[in-house]
């Protein structure tokens, strides 16, 4: 048994009798500190030399691999669901114009440009043959990053293939989208590569699918537009007053307003009611500029559901796809008859049609189109 004194005289844990002892376990601790870093040290480097580095190789290929893996399928997932839209359109071609009747045509996507025949109708039934209410050629022209809506008034005095000397827009009515497209093919020598219908249902839809469209009513078209709407809402079993303007100033117009609209005729004449057409397209464009991807889906949807085509699901999915970049083109507003080149004429009936300069009209159109060929 140890004395007592000898139990105070004990270091305890953590404790020492004097400074030398302390320091020396210090020293000691350290060195052993250094050791095992050493020791470290001299393991990684043993690693790396043995090429055991204790970490993955990165490898840049494989990621990148990877990445394009996962956008192919994305795509691929995107190109499916539209086209799955695009198996819901009223797919209804037309028999080819033959090669011999092709008038001196411009050939077939001269500079990557394509024209797609717009077609609104003024059908209030839909199995009845009606005339076309609205001739706009849509020309898309990806050198010059722009798209061209020409719209073709539809009093527009022109031989139509077959039939002799009439209104354009009855080309329509006698024979079709195939007819209406050979009419301005010869007339106008500009190729129709595809053709869209729409009808008045059609147009309020897709017109409602974006949120209607901002358009500038003046006070005197204010009555028009009403008067106009009361029969679309009529047909449209809607109150006769619903939607009526109270007075001129900017609007958003839904489907129906821009509908009523679009068909003013009485102020201005012809000319300015295919002009009010295409500031509802143009209006519709900016809105879709706007829109999220998931809104365009839906307006793309809606559209492809009401109209008319012959243009292929393939090509239709594609030309969908392409519409992303297609947004970003600079949209120019045009109109056939083009100034100085028309004249008031009278047909042998006597009726009130525009005459056409068709050599000069023609060698325009295809000038702004296609430029220098």
């Amino acid at each position: 048994m140890l004395p007592e004194d000898a139990v105070t005289e004990m270091p305890l844990p953590g404790s020492y009798q004097n400074s030398g002892q302390r320091e020396a376990f210090e020293n000691e601790n350290l060195q052993e500190e250094w050791k095992k870093a050493a020791g470290g040290k001299e393991q990684k480097a043993k690693n790396r030399k043995d090429g055991k580095t204790g970490k993955k190789k990165r490898h840049p290929l494989r990621a990148i691999l990877v990445i394009l893996l996962v956008l192919a399928l994305l795509f691929a997932g995107l190109f499916a669901a539209i086209y799955l839209f695009v198996g819901k359109t009223d797919y209804q071609p037309y028999e080819a114009i033959p090669e011999e009747a092709s008038y001196n045509l411009p050939e077939k996507n001269l500079k990557g440009v394509k024209n797609i025949l717009l077609i609104g109708t003024d059908a209030r039934d839909p199995n009845v043959e009606s005339r076309s209410d609205v001739i706009i050629v849509v020309s898309i022209c990806p050198l010059q990053r722009k798209i061209y809506l020409t719209s073709i008034l539809r009093d527009s005095y022109v031989d139509i293939p077959g039939i002799g000397q009439n209104r354009i827009n009855h080309a329509f009515q006698m024979g079709g989208a195939r007819l209406l497209a050979q009419t301005i093919e010869q007339n106008f020598g500009i190729r129709i590569d595809q053709y869209v219908k729409v009808d008045f249902y059609s147009f309020v839809d897709i017109i409602d699918s974006i949120g209607g469209v901002d358009i500038e009513v003046t006070d005197e078209e204010v009555h028009y537009v009403n008067a106009y709407l009361s029969e679309i809402n009529q047909l449209m079993g809607v109150p006769a007053e619903d939607g009526f303007l109270s007075a001129g100033g900017a609007y958003t117009l839904n489907g129906r307003q821009a509908l009523a609209f679009s068909r003013i005729r009485y102020i201005g004449t012809d000319f300015q009611r295919t002009a009010r057409q295409r500031m509802v397209l143009e209006a519709a464009a900016r809105k879709l500029k706007r829109s999220s991807p998931a809104a365009i889906m839906h307006a793309g949807k809606t559209a492809l559901e009401n109209i008319t085509t012959d243009i292929s699901d393939l090509s239709m999915t594609l030309l969908v796809l392409r519409s992303v970049f297609l947004l970003n083109y600079e949209l120019v507003s045009a109109r056939i008859p083009y100034d100085g080149l028309w004249w008031n004429a009278l047909t042998p009936n006597g009726q009130e049609v525009l005459g056409i300069d068709f050599p000069s009209t023609s060698a325009q159109f295809r000038m702004m189109i296609y430029g220098a060929q």
